[in-house]
């Protein structure tokens, strides 16, 4: 049974790192509190980062960082062994207070499942997916998070994703072999896109369904495959358009391998994959909405992959991710008016982008300081931006 409330302590780290810790080690038996200092392998921060200070003031072991539900609550995920002899592990999700360590509204959840909050805030997209032997099934529900009420949806995709059209309609694109993609209504009613899924699921050797579609304004972007190896393309669709699609490529030289776009429409974040002279890196550059990249060049460069993830008023953009591929992982903030770049955090290995807390003065950061797969042991660190003084 999940406790109500969280035993823990604040403490003091030494002078050159003045912030107080929440040290919660989350066990299937026991909450007790951490009261070590951090070690030489464990993560930690630049007291000083050029134009902002940041503090830890959180950090709660053995729990993924999901989302913000509030300025002062993040959503969390928790894997324990339930069955020591068989190798068994269970999953659930809650809410967790950073303030005091207070845990409310567990319940059971797979490690695959996927939940997609509605614009609003009120809603949520929700598949829960099960196995019975070799094959696995999927129950989509949208969730009235006020009340806790589902309505079901006819839809029984495994694979695919999905984004938010906007507060009363959710887009299902399926996986290769699924059906059409579909627009969902809050009542559950699908209607199919024949037209949509002909023009984007056409080719599967070119299809990318791995979470990259992403809606700005009246446009979704997506990557598609775009000749051998990894090469990728950016991709556009306007929302007005879903029943008869017209697909526009962003005007790129270089394969795109990630991109985000910023919360105002405006702006994307864009990570190319560069070679030249025998030498690779990953290139992070800006762009308008139409990849006309802004003056100055790269922002950043780097030979392994990172993560990207804009603050709520598209001013920052925070990078998780290694310089190279035997060094830390770090995080980065980008000042994107200012144009100065900055570490923020560094840890043994990052598992997920940073998330920024709603204000915008806080990032959640999760990371793995045990071994890989199921055993590791992941640490929720909350990082404050010098500026919020809450």
């Amino acid at each position: 049974m999940v406790p109500n409330s969280l035993r823990h302590k604040v403490r003091r780290l030494n002078a050159w790192m003045s912030v107080g810790f929440l040290a919660i080690s989350l066990s299937a038996c026991d909450y007790q509190a951490d009261t070590a200092k951090p070690k030489d392998s464990e993560s930690r921060i630049n007291d000083t980062v050029g134009w902002a200070k940041t503090a830890q003031i959180g950090r709660f072991e053995g729990v993924r960082g999901l989302e913000w539900v509030s300025e002062q609550e993040i959503g969390f995920s928790r894997t324990v062994k339930a069955e020591e002899s068989r190798g068994r592990y269970e999953t659930t999700r809650g809410v967790l207070s950073i303030r005091n360590g207070e845990i409310r509204d567990t319940q059971p959840w797979g490690w695959n499942d996927t939940r997609f909050v509605s614009p609003d805030g009120k809603h949520a997209y929700t598949v829960l997916r099960r196995s019975e032997g070799e094959n696995l099934y999927a129950k989509h529900v949208i969730e009235e998070l006020a009340t806790g009420r589902n309505v079901s949806v006819s839809a029984e995709n495994v694979a695919g994703t999905g984004l938010w059209l906007d507060n009363e309609s959710y887009l299902l694109i399926p996986g290769i072999g699924e059906g059409p993609a579909q627009k969902i209504g809050l009542n559950g009613t699908a209607t199919p896109l024949p037209a949509l899924s002909e023009k984007i699921l056409q080719n599967p050797e070119k299809f990318q369904s791995s979470g990259h579609f992403r809606k700005a304004g009246d446009r979704i972007y997506y990557l598609e495959r775009n000749g051998p190896g990894t090469v990728h393309r950016l991709n556009y669709f306007s929302i007005k358009d879903l029943e008869q699609p017209v697909v526009t490529s962003v005007d790129m030289d270089d394969d795109v391998t990630r991109y985000e776009i910023s919360p105002d429409g405006n702006k994307i974040a864009i990570v190319k994959f560069v070679s030249s002279n025998g030498n690779s890196e990953y290139e992070l550059v800006l762009a308008d909405r139409d990849g006309a990249e802004a003056a100055g060049g790269p922002i950043w460069k780097s030979r392994s992959l990172f993560e990207l993830s804009w603050s709520p008023d598209s001013s920052k953009l925070a990078l998780s991710g290694r310089s190279a591929p035997d060094s830390a992982d770090r995080t980065m903030i980008v000042d994107v008016a200012a144009g100065g770049i900055e570490q923020a955090f560094e840890c043994k290995r990052s598992t997920v982008p940073a998330l920024w807390s709603p204000s915008g003065n806080k990032l959640m950061i999760t990371a793995d300081e045990g071994e890989t797969g199921i055993e590791a042991f992941p640490v929720v660190h909350i990082i404050r931006l010098e500026q919020d003084k809450r």
